[in-house]
């Protein structure tokens, strides 16, 4: 996705950690979750979500 395309979102602003990633533990994700931007209709979006160990 590009992000700074005009008509990505329908929101005006999507989430911050959008265009930097984010890094949290499981519980804290568990209890807070992660917003979503919302994309137009027609478009997509592929998470891609993995655990590293020690964190």
């Amino acid at each position: 996705m590009i992000l700074d395309e005009p008509g990505t979102f329908l929101q005006r602003t999507p989430p911050a950690w959008l265009g930097t990633g984010l890094r949290a533990g499981g519980a804290w994700l568990g209890a807070a979750g992660v917003p979503l931007p919302v994309p137009n209709p027609e478009r997509a979006m592929l998470l891609y979500v993995r655990r590293t160990e020690g964190e």
